[in-house]
């Protein structure tokens, strides 16, 4: 439902546009007449709109004054006692209308801290029955009747492609609850956008003029939601890191390598204590992942409070994500907020995280029918391939989005397994260069040699300059005319070549092929090859045109951006938790098992499509799965 309707006339489009940004920055919920469409009977739409409004803003001009619309919408307003007049230029106000005192707005350049902007505010409070008189937490809470997202977050969604509008009837009423109440926890599920609100209610804060710190415990989501709120004057860091700064020491976490376990030592937090009595001094402390606090670390939240008894405390948790070797004690039981929607996994994602949590709640409604599901099993020994074939499936089915993550477990988040083992060269195991070579020193060496009239050790010779062709993933021009340039140094009998290609003195029916991870080649009669045949089919520059595809897997920490097709983001699980990404593959090693707490937060962080790679050797089981319907299952090396 629309809250605040605005009436103007068309001509006053620029100070239209002040009043829209103006609203938006403290979240109330505008419409005007741009959001009727085309067939819809003008008339009826304006009725509704005045009808469904908690308040009409009629924007008075000398262009306004005198448009029968303006008017007969201010009528309307008046008499459905909804009506707040502003007066944005001097003007003759029609006579029904002189005696509604107007908010003076002449001059107004948009600043929303001008004093007669913020009465204007004060009016809609009351309107909307939000009086800040009687509201024990002061101005934050003026516009928890908004039901959008802050511009701050829609518009970081919009950079990554991703609509993100209107917070779901749940989140909206735990706002609702956070503006009259000091001290609250809110539980939510993986996907139920603790995050977000908790975002949210940090800008509405800050937007009242309040001080306001964002605590997590991992620096990757403190990253994040510096990214999403960056500028509008929330301190955001994590726990570690906040510390570390206020005794100005070197301990602080750094995303790029840092595992869940890392967190500051008692004796640390315990000096850290003095400082923050002498440099904090916040109205609102929000903290998310608070289950993966301790205890002794409250006492330092709590101390950066301006006032215990005043300021605000929200703490958001899911306990069913505590992946720390201890359970969180809060610092307070009551009162606690449930956040009980899944906004985040597709259905078919949920299939799979459903099994690792029995008590999860389903996906909404318009994600239930959408997704992508696979399981890839190998041995310890295929890793490699298997996590190759599991992106290749991924990016033939159209499920490798552009946000994408490898997350580990099973002790592969304490090797180095990304950078040493699993940079592969797509499902082929040996370089087109290394083929080349083969293929060239077996024309003259193994296959039959009728025909080629370079002697063996002169042609083994020539063939040594092909050690200068490059490495990329497909040969270059240059190593094109490499490779003819060898094949035709090395003379053979034309006649032959002709006999044995039914007098076409062309290309023979040599083509391409891939066989158990290696390039070779296929011809139409089965055979055995001349080395002649072989020799012919380099001297031609098409020779590396039917070339498989070939990608070469970039997998890097933390990514500034994910444009290249061929990148993919690695992060371990744990470090992962309370982030997301529309597509999600979880590599599982042999080193030792993965609980089921952990299994269950990394498959949550999966929008779209979710991938199991399983080189667990049984250490960890997926016996759960058994009964799941896969789009796409495989195991690789049978």
């Amino acid at each position: 439902m629309a809250r605040v309707m605005l009436s103007y006339a068309r001509d006053d489009s620029e100070a239209l546009d002040r009043v829209i940004q103006a609203l938006r920055h403290v979240g109330v919920d505008i419409w005007w007449d741009e959001a009727i469409t085309p067939l819809a009977p003008w008339d009826e739409a304006i009725e509704r709109a005045i009808a469904e409004s908690d308040a009409v803003l009629v924007l008075w001009t000398p262009r306004s004054a005198a448009s029968e619309w303006v008017r007969l919408e201010a009528s309307e307003a008046k008499a459905q006692k909804k009506l707040i007049p502003l007066m944005i230029e001097p003007c003759s106000v029609p006579i029904a209308f002189r005696l509604v005192q107007s908010a003076d707005l002449t001059g107004w350049d948009g600043n929303s801290d001008d004093p007669n902007w913020r009465k204007v505010l004060d009016w809609i409070a009351v309107t909307l029955d939000f009086d800040p008189r009687f509201n024990d937490l002061g101005p934050a809470s003026r516009f928890e009747t908004s039901t959008l997202f802050a511009p701050e977050i829609r518009d970081r969604f919009a950079e990554i492609n991703q609509i993100v509008e209107r917070l779901t009837e749940d989140q909206f009423g735990v706002l609702k609850t956070l503006g009259t109440t000091r001290r609250v926890r809110i539980s939510g599920c993986a996907g139920s956008g603790k995050t977000l609100v908790a975002c949210e209610k940090a800008l509405r804060c800050a937007s009242a003029g309040m001080r306001v710190l964002f605590l997590c415990h991992s620096p990757h989501l403190a990253d994040y939601v510096s990214d999403m709120i960056g500028g509008s004057g929330v301190q955001v860091a994590d726990f570690s890191t906040w510390v570390s700064g206020m005794l100005e020491s070197a301990g602080s976490a750094t995303a790029e390598h840092w595992i869940n376990v890392e967190e500051p030592d008692s004796d640390t937090v315990e000096k850290a204590f003095d400082a923050v009595l002498e440099t904090q001094n916040f109205h609102c402390v929000i903290v998310d992942e608070g289950q993966d606090f301790r205890d002794t670390w409250w006492l330092l939240v709590e101390a950066a409070l301006h006032d215990q008894a005043d300021s605000q405390l929200y703490i958001f948790h899911d306990d069913n994500q505590a992946l720390l070797p201890f359970r969180a004690i809060y610092p307070f039981d009551d009162p606690v907020l449930n956040l009980s929607r899944n906004c985040r996994n597709s259905g078919r994602v949920f299939e799979a995280v459903r099994r690792f949590h029995s008590q999860a709640p389903a996906p909404e409604a318009a994600l239930e029918s959408h997704g992508f599901l696979a399981y890839f099993r190998a041995e310890p020994k295929d890793t490699s391939r298997a996590v190759d074939r599991c992106l290749r499936v991924l990016s033939e089915c159209g499920e490798l989005h552009d946000d994408r993550v490898l997350l580990l477990a099973g002790g592969l988040e304490k090797t180095s397994l990304v950078r040493q083992t699993l940079v592969v060269t797509g499902e082929i195991d040996e370089h087109w260069r290394v083929t080349v070579q083969k293929l060239f020193t077996k024309a003259v060496t193994m296959h039959v040699r009728k025909g080629i009239v370079t002697s063996q050790s002169d042609a083994l010779e020539r063939i040594a300059a092909l050690s200068d062709l490059g490495w990329e993933p497909r040969p270059s021009p240059a190593d094109v005319q490499l490779v003819c340039r060898v094949a035709r140094s090395i003379d053979i009998d034309e006649q032959l070549v002709r006999r044995l290609s039914g007098g076409n003195d062309g290309m023979l029916d040599l083509s391409w092929r891939k066989a158990n991870g290696r390039l070779r080649f296929r011809r139409a009669l089965g055979v055995r090859f001349h080395g002649i045949e072989i020799l012919r089919f380099f001297s031609q520059p098409s020779w590396q045109d039917d070339l498989p595809a070939v990608i070469q897997w970039q997998f890097v920490d933390a990514p500034a951006e994910m444009s290249d097709a061929d990148v993919v983001a690695v992060y371990d699980i744990a470090a992962f938790k309370g982030l997301e990404a529309e597509t999600a593959v979880i590599l599982v090693g042999h080193h030792q098992p993965v609980s089921t707490e952990k299994l269950y937060v990394g498959l949550s962080r999966a929008r779209l499509a979710l991938a199991i790679v399983d080189c667990s050797d049984c250490l960890t089981s997926f016996d759960v799965l058994r009964k799941v319907s896969f789009d796409h299952r495989n195991i690789v090396g049978s």
